[in-house]
């Protein structure tokens, strides 16, 4: 017999969006112990796109990280056209009120804003060179990327704040399926710029292409991320339809006054706004302070 989400667990609200679909903190109904799932529809997609669906599910459960929060299981209901992957449990806020208190004038400490890009860019560079068939042989590999990395589904450990795990696993490849641009505090700080651009002449051209992620969008979002740590306030502080514009109108180089000139360097590399110069989830991986970093992590 085939599983019913709601009859096993009970959505208590929702955190996020995410690709395909929107994430939700949900409890089980036999035990009472807290869970997330993301529920994924897919009654107004396409067959190419069901397809792609499917594939990220399958990713989902197969790509195993420390750094991302487990899959436990999967529950498809056919007749509803929507899939439900149920994930540990990993909705702690304290990335909030680290900005909160960044806003107020009381930034996080340098060492631990490098662990958490010491550790960001540990995932994302076993993303970055893992690669999947879309279809059958003879197809090209793809290349894996996060497409969804902000500061809502980034959380520490109960029991280490300076340990991160990613809620979702974004598995992005192409924008427009579904996918809403702006995060949910409004801010398009975390969308690389050029697919803002080729989501403008995708929605003007006559045959469109859907903008497709590249590693290079994830490191545009991993600065926008330290960025909003250091500050407080996201790169992009409003709600705007003329983002190029507002992305031309931003100071460089970007200046952290609090923090040392090695962290500026960093993030004024991943926001260039032409993502060949961008520096590699690997490149970031070698950095000297990244691999001092990763070493004190180690002996926790």
């Amino acid at each position: 017999m085939a599983r019913n989400f709601s009859c096993i667990y009970t959505i208590q609200h929702t955190l996020a969006d995410v690709p395909f679909g929107v994430l939700h903190r949900i409890r089980r109904n036999f035990d009472d112990k807290l869970f997330c799932a993301r529920e994924l529809e897919y009654a107004d997609t396409c067959t190419s796109h069901h397809k792609l669906l499917k594939l990220d599910i399958d990713l989902l459960q197969k790509f195993k990280h420390n750094r991302i929060v487990r899959v436990l299981e999967v529950i498809h209901e056919e007749d509803a056209e929507v899939y439900y992957v149920i994930q540990e449990d990993a909705t702690d806020k304290y990335l909030l009120e680290m900005l909160q208190a960044a806003r107020a004038g009381h930034p996080p400490a340098e060492e631990m804003i490098w662990g958490y890009i010491a550790q960001l860019a540990e995932v994302l560079s076993v993303m970055h060179n893992t690669s999947y068939q879309v279809d059958e042989e003879g197809s090209v590999p793809v290349v894996l990327v996060h497409g969804n990395l902000a500061t809502d589904i980034v959380h520490t450990d109960p029991g280490d704040l300076h340990i991160i795990k990613l809620q979702t696993l974004g598995v992005g490849r192409e924008v427009a399926l579904g996918w809403n641009l702006v995060d949910t505090r409004g801010s398009k700080s975390y969308i690389a710029p050029e697919i803002h651009k080729q989501v403008t002449d995708c929605f003007t051209s006559s045959k469109p292409v859907y903008p497709l992620l590249t590693p290079e969008c994830d490191m545009w979002s991993l600065g926008a991320l330290v960025y909003e740590l250091c500050t407080g306030t996201p790169l992009i502080k409003q709600k705007t339809k003329d983002y190029p514009a507002v992305l031309e109108a931003i100071q460089r180089p970007i200046t952290l006054p609090k923090y040392g000139e090695e962290l500026a360097h960093l993030v004024n590399s991943l926001l260039d706004p032409n993502p060949t110069r961008r520096p590699s989830a690997s490149q970031v991986l070698a950095l000297p302070l990244v691999q001092e970093m990763l070493r004190k992590l180690s002996t926790k």
